[in-house]
C-alpha cells in the first residue's frame, strides 16, 4: 500500500476551518492507520474467521476473529461470532465507493453476491433454497456513504455526509472470485514485495514427484542382468524424466519473482542446461556402456533432486511475507473459504502475510534462491566418472526424511562451478562462512580446504550426529580388492557395520553354482529387505554385489570378471559378532590336486577349442570354458555332516587363467580366493607362498570332507578330510597323503555345523598372503622341458637312476615280501627326469660334472614347478594286497608314497 495524503494542515490561533482542512486532516488520519496496518503489521486474517457449515441445519458459523483487507481496513468479527441461515440474493454493493475488484470488465456489471442473515432477518430466505455448491464466504468491508439533512436558512449544522462501516457476510461464485484474485495478482510483482499466500497457492500446486524403489526381482538365480534391469524399470519408459523435468520448470515459474534476477528465463529449458535432453542423453549412452553399474549412481542422482526439490518447494511455501503489498489485492473483503465441497475450502481462505520485519522475510528468501541455486548447480556438476584409481572412502551422513542439506554431497558432483555446489549445499553452514565445512567425498576440492579432521577425515571424530555412512569409490572394481580395504577401514576406526560380498553373472554361470553360500539369491532367500543408499546405516550390513564371470549383458557388452556392480544394505548386522573365545582353530597343509608345474603350463598354453592346420582341437567336452579357465569342480562339502551344497548338486569353482587375479599371476592364491568366495560359511582357504601347497583352516573337533576335481584331462577326484588326502581309485577312495589314523583321530566329537562360527572364521583367519607369484616365461618353461627330457631318456630304465641301487632295490623287495606279484611303477620326478638326489655328486654327475647347467636347472625347476630341496619318491603299486608306505621297514632318507592302480595307469619306470 502507498501514500496518496503527503501533507496535511496545520492550524493556527482564530483561523477560519474550511471544509477541506478537516477532510485532509482525516484522510491523511485515516490513510496512516491503513498504512500502518498493511505495512508494517501485514494483511489478511490475524485470527479466527473460521468457517463451518452444518449440513443438517443449513447453518453457516463464522468464528470470533479480525483480519487486515489490503488496503489497511480492520475487519473484525466480535466474541459471539456470527451464525447465519438465511440470505438475500442480488447484493448491490453501494454506487458511494468504488468497488472495481468486484466489476465484471467484460460486462461492466457486479458479479452476483448474496448477502446472509442471522435468524429473524426479514424479506429473507433459508440456506436451503440456496445451492451452496461452490461458493465462496466473504467478509465485505463496506464503506457507506450517507447525505446528512439540508440547511435551513439560519443553520448549517446538519450540513454534510457521513460514511458508515459494516462488514457484511457474502457468498460469491467461485468461478466469478477467481477472476477476481487473476485480476489482482497479475504476474510480475515481486514475492517478497506484494503477493499474498492465497496467490501463492495457487501458484505452488507444484506436483510431488514419487521415485519407485529399486526393486530386485525374486527370481532364482538372479543376475547381473536383473539388477541392471531393476534399475532401467524406473527410467525406461521416460515417464521419472519427463515429470521431473516438467515440475522443475513449474517451480521456476511459481518462484520467478524471487529468481528472475538470478535467473531470466528457465533454466532448466535454456540451452546451456537442457534438463531433459542431458539426461535422456546420459541414459541411453550409459545402457550402452559397459559401465552398466553406474545406473545406480543416476538413480540415485534422482533421489538427490527430488529430495532438493521438495525441501526448495516446502520452504518457498512457508516463505509468505509482504513489503509494502499493493493495496488493490483484496482492498475492502476477506475470504473465508469454499462452503461446498467443505474439503476445498482452505485454498479460499485469506493467510495472513505478515510484513518482512515479522517473520525474517529478506533472510528467508535468500535460503530459497540459494536452493534453487542449488538444483541448478547439481544438474551442471554431475559427473558419475571416477578414476580408476580412486580412493574408496566412508563419508558420515544422515538417513532418513531430513534435509538434503544435512546429507554429505555425494561424489558424482564436480565442485567446479561457479559458485561450486559445496558452498550452495547448505544455507547454514554458508551463511555462517563455514561451507566448506560440509561432508564430501571431494572435500579436497575444496578452496580454501578445510582445516578441521572432521572433513578430512571424519572417521576419527565423533560419529553421534550421523546415523549413516556413505560408501564410494568401489563401483567398477575388484570386488576382492574392496573387501579388502573395506574390512582393513572397519577394523581400523572400528565402525559398527558389517559387510559382505555376494556374487551375481550370468543365468548360466550361477546355475552351475546354484547353491553356492555367497550368491544374492541364495542370500535374499533369508534376507530379502534389501534396499539401497549407497552406503549403510549404523548398525547395519553394507553388501556388495558383483559380477561374478565375465559375461556379456543386455547391451551386448562385456563386464570383466569379480567386478562390483552394485551395492545394498540391510538395517542389521549379519556377519557375526565374536565367537567365543574358547574356540580353537585347525589348520591343515595339504598338497594341491596340481602341480605348480601343470598351473604354469595351462596359463602359459595355447588351448585349442577348434582343431588348426598345426595340431588337433582340445578333446574336453568343457573345451569352451577352459580356454580361458581353470575349473575345480566340488562334488561334495560337508561340515559335520552338514551339507554346504544344496541338493548336493556340483559346483563349478571357475578361476581365470590371466588377468588382474589369476592362476597366471598369483597361482594357489587365485584358487583359494574363489574358493573362500564361493563358500563364505565354510573353512578358510589358504596356501604357502610359491608352493603347491594348500591350507585350510577349520574349527577344532569338526569333521569335514571336501571331494573335488578338474574337468579337465583324466577328471580324477580327490578328497580333502582333516588332515588326509584322498584319491578316487578302483572304485574306492584311497590315502595318497596324510596318515589315517590321524584322519580318525580328527574326529574328535564336535558341536553341530554352525554358520555363525564358519563366518567367524573368515573375518578373522582369512589369508594374507595374496601377493602375485612370478610366471616363468614362455622360453623358460621350454629351456626346463628339454632338461628334463633329456635326463628322461638317459636314464630310460630304472637301473640307471642313481638311486637304484641304493634305495629302489631294497624298496621293491619290501613290497615284494607282502606281494610276490606286485607290479612297482617309479613315477613321478623320478621317471619323468626332474629329479633332485640328495647326492650333490649324484646330481653333479646327472650333468656331467657341468655346475653351470645344474645351477640353471635348479633355478627352472624353483620356478616352473616351485619345487627346492631333493625329489620325493612316488610309487604306483598294482596289487591285490592294501600296501601302505608303513607297511615298509625301509630306510632311504626320501620321503615315499604309494598309489595304488594299474601299471599302466600312468607312465613311469617299471621296477624289478
Amino acid at each position: 500500500m502507498e501514500s496518496t495524503q503527503n501533507k496535511y494542515p496545520v492550524f493556527e490561533a482564530n483561523q477560519v476551518l474550511t471544509r477541506g482542512h478537516l477532510n485532509n486532516l482525516v484522510n491523511y488520519l485515516n490513510e496512516q492507520d491503513r498504512l500502518t496496518r498493511a505495512n508494517l503489521i501485514g494483511i489478511g486474517i490475524t485470527c479466527g474467521l473460521e468457517i463451518t457449515f452444518d449440513e443438517k441445519k443449513m447453518m453457516i458459523q463464522v468464528s470470533k476473529g479480525a483480519g487486515v483487507t489490503s488496503k489497511g481496513y480492520l475487519v473484525v468479527v466480535p466474541e459471539e461470532g456470527l451464525t447465519l441461515v438465511s440470505f438475500r440474493a442480488d447484493y448491490k454493493i453501494p454506487d458511494t465507493v468504488e468497488y472495481q475488484e468486484f466489476i465484471d470488465p467484460s460486462h461492466k456489471n457486479q458479479y452476483p453476491l448474496w448477502e446472509l442473515f442471522p435468524a429473524g432477518e426479514p424479506n429473507t430466505k433459508l440456506l436451503e433454497k440456496l445451492d451452496l455448491t461452490d461458493k465462496v464466504v466473504l467478509l465485505l468491508f463496506e464503506l457507506k456513504k450517507e447525505s446528512l439533512s439540508n440547511c435551513s436558512p439560519n443553520n448549517c449544522d446538519d450540513k454534510g455526509s457521513e460514511v458508515t462501516t459494516l462488514v457484511k457476510p457474502l457468498l460469491i461464485e467461485k468461478a466469478h472470485l477467481d477472476k477476481i484474485i487473476d485480476a489482482a495478482n497479475k504476474p510480475g510483482g515481486n514475492l517478497v514485495s506484494g503477493d499474498p499466500e492465497t496467490t501463492l497457492i495457487k501458484r505452488l500446486q507444484l506436483n510431488d514427484i514419487p521415485l519407485l524403489r529399486l526393486n530386485v526381482p525374486d527370481s532364482n538365480p538372479i543376475t547381473s542382468n536383473d539388477i541392471f534391469s531393476a534399475y532401467m524399470k524406473v527410467f525406461n519408459d521416460g515417464s521419472l524424466l519427463l515429470s521431473t523435468s516438467a515440475a522443475l520448470s513449474k517451480a521456476y515459474y511459481a518462484f520467478e519473482p524471487l529468481l528472475h534476477d538470478m535467473y531470466p528465463v528457465d533454466p532448466f529449458n535454456a540451452d546451456s542446461l537442457n534438463f531433459n535432453y542431458r539426461f535422456d542423453r546420459l541414459y541411453k549412452s550409459l545402457v550402452a556402456s559397459d559401465k552398466l553399474y553406474l545406473l545406480q549412481y543416476y538413480y540415485d542422482f534422482f533421489d538427490d533432486l527430488i529430495r532438493a526439490y521438495d525441501e526448495f518447494r516446502w520452504k518457498g511455501v512457508d516463505l509468505v511475507c509482504g513489503c509494502c503489498p499493493p493495496e488493490d489485492l483484496f482492498p475492502h473483503h476477506l475470504m473465508l473459504g469454499l462452503l461446498y465441497p467443505q474439503n476445498h475450502k482452505g485454498n479460499y481462505s485469506q493467510k495472513f502475510v505478515a510484513s518482512p520485519g515479522l517473520n525474517h522475510c529478506v533472510e528467508r528468501s535468500r535460503e530459497v534462491v540459494q536452493l534453487f541455486m542449488r538444483i541448478v548447480e547439481m544438474i551442471r556438476s554431475f559427473n558419475m566418472e571416477l578414476p580408476e584409481k580412486s580412493d574408496i572412502r566412508f563419508t558420515p551422513s544422515t538417513l532418513g526424511d531430513g534435509a538434503l542439506s544435512d546429507k554429505a554431497i555425494p561424489y558424482y558432483y564436480l565442485q567446479t562451478g561457479t559458485p561450486p555446489l559445496y558452498q550452495l549445499w547448505s544455507y547454514e553452514k554458508t551463511s555462517r562462512n563455514r561451507a566448506n565445512q560440509n561432508l564430501s567425498y571431494r572435500y579436497t576440492d575444496y578452496k580454501p580446504a578445510s582445516e578441521y579432521s572432521f572433513v578430512s577425515d571424519p572417521l576419527t571424530c565423533d560419529l553421534e550426529p550421523y546415523n549413516f555412512l556413505r560408501i564410494e569409490g568401489h563401483l567398477g572394481k575388484g570386488y576382492q580388492e574392496v573387501m579388502t580395504t573395506l574390512l582393513s577401514k572397519i577394523s581400523a576406526n572400528r565402525l559398527p557395520i558389517d559387510v559382505l560380498a555376494l556374487r551375481s553373472g550370468t543365468a548360466e554361470a550361477l546355475y552351475q553354482s546354484k547353491a553356492d553360500q555367497s550368491s544374492l539369491s541364495t542370500f535374499l532367500k533369508n534376507h530379502p529387505g534389501i534396499q539401497h543408499k549407497a552406503g549403510v546405516p549404523s548398525g547395519g550390513t553394507f553388501l556388495l554385489i558383483y559380477n561374478d564371470t565375465p559375461s556379456s549383458h543386455a547391451n551386448g557388452l562385456t563386464i570383466k570378471a569379480e567386478t562390483v556392480i552394485a551395492d545394498f544394505y540391510l538395517p542389521y548386522r549379519i556377519a557375526v559378532p565374536d565367537i567365543v573365545s574358547s574356540i580353537l582353530v585347525k589348520e591343515c597343509e595339504y598338497k594341491w590336486i596340481d602341480s605348480l608345474k601343470h598351473l604354469n603350463y595351462i596359463a602359459l598354453r595355447d588351448y585349442r577349442p577348434e582343431k588348426t592346420t598345426k595340431a588337433p582341437a582340445a578333446h574336453e567336452h568343457e573345451s569352451a570354458r577352459l580356454k580361458d579357465n581353470y575349473i575345480i569342480r566340488i562334488y561334495k562339502y560337508d561340515i559335520q555332516n552338514h551339507s554346504l551344497l544344496s541338493g548336493n548338486n556340483p559346483v563349478d569353482v571357475v578361476i581365470p587363467l590371466n588377468g588382474a587375479f589369476s592362476i597366471k599371476t598369483h597361482k594357489l592364491a587365485a584358487v583359494s580366493k574363489k574358493l573362500n568366495a564361493q563358500f563364505p560359511l565354510g573353512v578358510v582357504f589358504d596356501h604357502v607362498a610359491g608352493t603347491d601347497k594348500l591350507v585350510v583352516r577349520s574349527i577344532d573337533g569338526q569333521k569335514y570332507r571336501i571331494e573335488l576335481g578338474g574337468i579337465q584331462g583324466n577328471q580324477i577326484r580327490y578328497a580333502y578330510e582333516n588332515g588326509v588326502i584322498y584319491r578316487w581309485q578302483n572304485n574306492l577312495w584311497e590315502v595318497i597323503d596324510g596318515l589315517l589314523e590321524r584322519g580318525l583321530l580328527c574326529r574328535t566329537a564336535g558341536s553341530r555345523y554352525n554358520e555363525k562360527e564358519y563366518q567367524w572364521l573368515h573375518q578373522n583367519f582369512s589369508p594374507v598372503l595374496l601377493d602375485p607369484v612370478p610366471a616363468p616365461a614362455v622360453k623358460e618353461v621350454i629351456a626346463w622341458e628339454k632338461i628334463t627330457l633329456n635326463r628322461a631318456k638317459e636314464n630310460s630304465a630304472a637301473e640307471k637312476l642313481p638311486i637304484y641301487k641304493s634305495v629302489l632295490v631294497d624298496i621293491v623287495s619290501a613290497i615284494r615280501r607282502i606281494d610276490p606279484n606286485a607290479k612297482v611303477i617309479l613315477i613321478g620326478s623320478w621317471a619323468n627326469g626332474s629329479w633332485v638326489s640328495r647326492s650333490y655328486g649324484e646330481n653333479i654327475r646327472s650333468f656331467r660334472e657341468d655346475k653351470s647347467t645344474l645351477r640353471k636347472f635348479l633355478d627352472l625347476r624353483q620356478k616352473v614347478t616351485g619345487k627346492t630341496g631333493y625329489s620325493n619318491i612316488h610309487l604306483l603299486v598294482e596289487s591285490e594286497e592294501q600296501i601302505t608306505f608303513d607297511m615298509i621297514n625301509v630306510t632311504t632318507g626320501y620321503s615315499i608314497t604309494i598309489f595304488r592302480g594299474r601299471k599302466d595307469a600312468q607312465k613311469g619306470l617299471l621296477l624289478g
